[in-house]
């Protein structure tokens, strides 16, 4: 193989791919976002959080309970980086869905670019003298991922973590190959302290990135360099205790899990984790199943990687650690303390790194010293896997698109069998903002009642609390009183209005039930409510 001095690199092609690649990924998230961020029920409490720190009540959240006075309460469930990101578009009048849908597409164009820089092959490897431009078809391949294409069209801390994830490694990886190179590299480096900042960033996003700190540790403290190990993980530490004390100091609680309950054994929630990775990974067309398992195979056969000078056989396996870090630690952690199931939002930060060491495995095949037959069938099952990525991406884009011009919703997977619902379709942006004129005609500043509160809070900005999923108790018929005359229920659900009819016997008659002319399908109920 000639050597790299050799290879003539053009260095306006790998900029034009780079860029192409960070345009690619910021037209993607525009077109399968027509109408803003599709949204969950954790998004919604990201952008009423980005909400209140637009208008300067702090890193808080609407406070719906029933029980509670108060408006706002502090946000304990996430970290603040993410609405902190949102909250300046908010702030500037722009609605908190179609903030999202800007960042995110910002937000997947530098992952587009990041992974390039990370795929090139000199960048890992400086005796592979591969044309850099490759790392362009990588990138592509990334941008074309079920999983991330899931995650950057809602409004999920994710579409920060995964860039910040990655820039963290890159520095990371960079001051690792700088070891290999010097036997006491200056603790100084100013690729060390990157890296750790950038954990600690990560951190601030969602706290599992802590795993992505121990993935790193693990290399130095092997190595014994324990200088190096303090200086990388003091940040992530620290910016991590200061989150928790001041979620301690202000809602008397370290983390708070709002949707918990979901059971979960660690056989399960690893079966779940497989099931995810193959459906939407590694196996989401034939073709890409084809061409993997050829590929794995040959690889198998001819065994490069135990042949390998240690720098490089080190540049496939750390991201294949990084990755697998975040996954154990997830599975650990819902076996632990079951939340929210797994699914394509949750294992989504691994597949970066993933199909980082998979690119990087298979770059090392041609340089292997195969016969022509084994060679050209590396070549067909590359072939097989590249163009299963593209047609799977592509129909999957062309699928989202579709399904939000005629349902008003991605309709993205969650799992192999469920998919995601987005509370903020466009066809209800409209009804809610007639439902707002019509209340504040009737009372200048109504309180409401409603089972999704803080969907009608986005949409309304008006106080809402959350109702009961039962039929009403007569405590909680004194509770809701005492929000006075200026409150209305709203029923939007059969559910819902079963319910306060079963607390009345079945008469709604007893109630002041309001007619609107815009909502004809929701009931309105005037406050107070009758005593039982």
């Amino acid at each position: 193989m000639s050597h790299p001095s050799q290879i003539i690199r053009s260095a306006p092609v790998e900029k034009a791919c780079a860029w192409g690649c960070g345009l690619l990924g910021f037209l993607i998230v525009v077109w399968l976002t027509p109408f803003g961020s599709a949204t969950t029920p954790d998004s919604l409490l990201y952008l009423d959080t980005a909400r209140h720190l637009s208008t300067f009540q702090g890193f808080s959240v609407s406070d719906i309970s029933l029980h509670s006075e108060a408006i706002a309460k502090p946000l304990t469930t996430w970290p603040p980086l993410y609405p902190l990101t949102l909250a300046p578009l908010v702030f500037s009048g722009i609605p908190p869905v179609t903030a999202a849908r800007w960042i995110s597409a910002i937000l997947f164009a530098a992952t587009g670019l990041i992974f390039f820089r990370l795929a090139r092959p000199a960048a890992h490897s400086p005796s592979l003298a591969l044309p850099g431009c490759l790392a362009g078809l990588a990138s592509l391949i990334l941008l074309l991922q079920p999983i991330l294409l899931t995650v950057y069209t809602h409004a999920w801390s994710e579409t920060l973590f995964i860039p910040l994830s990655l820039l963290a490694f890159g520095a990371w990886e960079k001051f690792i190959r700088r070891c290999d190179q010097i036997s006491n590299p200056n603790v100084f480096d100013i690729a060390l302290p990157c890296a750790s900042a950038l954990l600690a960033l990560a951190c601030w996003t969602r706290f599992i990135g802590v795993s992505f700190a121990l993935a790193a540790a693990i290399p130095l403290l092997l190595r014994r360099r324990f200088i190096q190990l303090a200086t990388l993980l003091a940040l992530p530490i620290l910016s991590l205790i200061a989150l928790l004390i001041r979620n301690l100091s202000t809602a008397q609680r370290f983390i708070e899990i709002e949707q918990a309950g979901y059971e979960g054994s660690l056989i399960g929630n690893l079966t779940a984790t497989g099931g995810v990775i193959w459906t939407f990974f590694l196996a989401p067309h034939p073709m890409i199943a084809l061409g993997l398992a050829g590929l794995v195979a040959l690889a198998w056969t001819t065994s490069p990687i135990r042949r390998l000078p240690p720098p490089i056989r080190r540049s496939i396996l750390q991201p294949l650690l990084w990755g697998g870090a975040y996954l154990v630690i997830l599975v650990a952690l819902r076996t632990w303390h079951p939340f929210d199931p797994i699914d394509v939002r949750l294992i989504s930060p691994a597949i970066p790194f993933l199909l980082l060491a998979l690119w990087r495995f298979f770059l090392l095949l041609p340089s292997h010293p195969l016969s022509t037959l084994k060679r050209q069938a590396a070549l067909a099952a590359a072939a097989f896997w590249l163009i299963g990525s593209l047609i799977a991406g592509i129909a999957l884009i062309q699928r989202v698109h579709l399904s939000w011009i005629v349902r008003h919703t991605p309709d993205l997977p969650s799992s192999p069998r469920a998919t995601y619902t987005n509370f903020t379709a466009p066809i209800n942006s409209a009804s809610f903002a007639e439902l707002k004129s019509e209340l504040t005609r009737l009372d200048r500043s109504p309180i409401l009642l409603f089972e999704n509160p803080r969907l009608l809070r986005l949409h309304t900005s008006l106080p809402v609390k959350e109702l009961p999923a039962h039929p009403l108790t007569p405590a909680e018929i004194t509770t809701i009183n005492r929000i006075g005359p200026c409150g209305f229920i709203l029923l939007a659900s059969k559910q819902a209005v079963h319910n306060l009819s079963m607390t009345y016997g079945g008469r709604l008659d007893r109630l002041q039930v309001i007619p609107l002319r815009q909502s004809p399908d929701l009931l309105v109920v005037r406050l107070p409510l009758p005593v039982k």
